[in-house]
C-alpha cells in the first residue's frame, strides 16, 4: 500500500504539506512515499524497523540515519518557512 503524506504522515508533515511542502518540494512527497516509509512500521506506527526488519526487505541501519535526516531537514525547512510568514524578518530571525 503507498503511502501519502497528506494522510499519512505524522502532524507536523501533514500540516505543512498543506502550508507549502507540495508546492514549494514537489518531489519531497514522492521521495517520502517511496524511501521513508518501507522504513517505519506502517500502519502500525511510524517508528522505524529494527536491524533484523530492515535486512528482512534489503536495507541497512544506515538507511534509518537517511529517513532521520530527512526528518531534520524538513523540520528546518518548517522552521525556515515559520520565520518567511513572520514579516518583518530581522537578521538574527524572530
Amino acid at each position: 500500500m503507498p503511502y501519502k503524506l497528506p494522510n499519512d504522515g505524522d502532524e507536523y508533515e501533514k500540516f505543512y504539506y498543506e502550508k507549502f511542502l507540495y508546492a514549494e518540494f514537489p518531489a519531497y512527497g514522492d521521495f517520502w512515499s517511496a524511501f521513508i516509509t518501507p522504513l517505519t512500521n506502517r500502519p502500525n506506527n511510524i517508528q522505524g524497523k529494527t536491524d533484523a526488519e530492515l535486512a528482512a526487505i534489503g536495507r541497512l541501519p544506515e538507511h534509518i540515519c537517511i529517513s532521520q535526516l530527512h526528518y531534520s531537514v524538513f523540520r528546518h525547512l518548517v522552521r525556515a518557512f515559520d520565520i518567511r510568514m513572520a514579516l518583518p524578518v530581522r537578521v538574527d530571525g524572530l
